[in-house]
């Protein structure tokens, strides 16, 4: 915040801030949509003024033009690079010979990468920064981990230490011009240690020891310069260690998603397969099916005449009759009701209706039959759908990207329910068609083509 404050207060002692231009640039640059963007400056032939500009490929983003003198490049550059912190498609930034200074360090540190994940180039020769630049650089490393390429600035480095080896060595030689004023007092006097020469010894010794204050902090200064270089190269090469081992996983993930979709994708295929011999196996019976119901329907409503006209028992008869009659359908006749039936024969009756019990236990084999088939190729089918699910619940499973060779496939709706089935589902009635018509044929259907379109209930509801 202060640096800020700093940058935009040197903008307006500048004259910058009339157009507004490099503040709104901070705003600007959070929906920059470019993947490089580049700082240039040029001076003119006389050195009195410098162009800053930030450019994308050809395009000149904003430029302004300052008096050295007036304000350096780093606090005009700070404000308008604060806006990267949010931008999600600037890769590279190219800061070269941007004297941007601890102004543009701190930014870069404190804002911009401390939040922007998607920068993964950073160059920053030619900036100059001092240790403290650095450090902000070092601190926005600990956590991220995206930034793989920072080129050590030799030049910078080399500029900055021999800075501070001749501020050092000035402070050196302060001290013994400190140390030869206080001898040429003593000899002034012989040794004699008179006021002029205890006066003289007092201040030049405070100037000694604010002498080797300042040299003793400026060698830590160079330790920590060096210490901050070397730690930002290895937080450099620890993110490019990272990177290459995410991608080594990325390839090894990817290979095994391939095996993954390849044998994904022929479960898929072998469910549809399924569906196909399913319906074609019912549908081959569908005829005969109703064939069945059709003749034991009629043998019961001629058996229940008979037994009429001999005067024998017919109410569990008539009772079964009436219960599966459908009011403008007629008695309907199935394996299911025909079980029923069945065990509603009084024993008395038995050789009576020997011909209709044959045939109702034909028509219940015939359905159980089916429904036996039917729910066995329903289980294959779960079986499948519960194959694919089971790959798709991986943690390191991705789906296909499209125009890959098993998208297509993998895309299919059969895969949205792969559940298993209610225990109630699996104890009831799992087969059944519409209810027919008068005579167990559908309305308009003639008596050599009884097949019709139906809708059929099988197993686990997967239709």
């Amino acid at each position: 915040a202060k640096v800020r404050e700093e940058s935009v207060q040197a903008v307006k002692t500048a004259g910058l801030d009339k157009s507004g231009e490099w503040e709104a640039m901070s705003t600007a640059m959070e929906g920059f949509n470019s993947e490089r963007l580049a700082f240039s400056g040029t001076s003119n032939s006389t050195g009195a003024n410098i162009t800053l500009s930030l450019i994308a490929g050809p395009d000149i983003m904003t430029r302004a033009t300052l008096t050295p003198k007036m304000v350096g490049p780093g606090p005009v550059l700070a404000l308008a690079l604060g806006g990267l912190q949010k931008n999600k498609t600037v890769k590279t930034l190219d800061l070269c010979d941007s004297l941007g200074g601890d102004a543009v360090a701190l930014v870069l540190g404190n804002q911009v990468l401390a939040g922007n994940r998607t920068m993964r180039s950073l160059n920053i020769a030619g900036s100059y920064f001092s240790h403290n630049g650095l450090k902000a650089i070092r601190g926005c490393l600990y956590g991220n981990k995206k930034l793989l390429e920072l080129p050590f600035p030799e030049a910078d480095s080399e500029a900055m230490i021999a800075l501070y080896q001749r501020c050092w060595g000035e402070q050196e030689n302060q001290v013994l011009q400190y140390k030869a004023t206080i001898k040429r007092a003593f000899k002034s006097t012989k040794g004699r240690r008179t006021p002029f020469v205890l006066q003289t010894l007092d201040q030049e010794v405070e100037k000694i020891k604010v002498a080797k204050t300042n040299g003793a902090r400026l060698r830590g200064t160079i330790q920590k310069y060096g210490k901050m270089h070397d730690e930002i190269q290895e937080a450099i090469a620890r993110n490019q260690r990272d990177a290459k081992n995410i991608m080594t996983a990325d390839k090894e993930n990817q290979k095994w998603c391939k095996q993954q979709w390849k044998s994904a994708s022929k479960a898929v295929n072998t469910v549809d397969k399924l569906r196909a011999e399913k319906a074609a196996k019912l549908a081959g019976k569908e005829a005969e099916l109703w064939k069945k119901r059709s003749d034991a329907r009629q043998l019961w409503i001629s058996r229940c005449t008979k037994l009429k006209k001999s005067k024998k028992e017919t109410e569990w008869l008539e009772l079964w009759m009436k219960t599966h009659t459908v009011e403008g359908k007629g008695l309907v006749m199935t394996g299911q009701a025909g079980e029923g039936l069945l065990r509603s024969v009084p024993a008395s009756l038995a050789d009576d209706v020997k011909a209709e019990v044959k045939a109702t236990k034909e028509l219940v084999k015939f359905e159980q039959d089916i429904e036996a088939e039917q729910q066995l190729i329903s289980s294959k089918i779960e079986e499948q759908k519960l194959f694919v699910a089971g790959l798709q619940a991986s943690p390191n499973w991705r789906p296909p990207p499209a125009g890959e060779n098993h998208a297509a496939a993998l895309s299919k709706p059969i895969l949205s329910n792969v559940a298993a089935p209610p225990v109630g589902l699996l104890q009831g009635p799992v087969f059944g068609m519409t209810e027919p018509g008068e005579g167990n044929r559908p309305a308009g259907s003639g008596e050599n083509n009884p097949v019709i379109e139906s809708n059929v209930v099988v197993g686990t509801v997967i239709q």
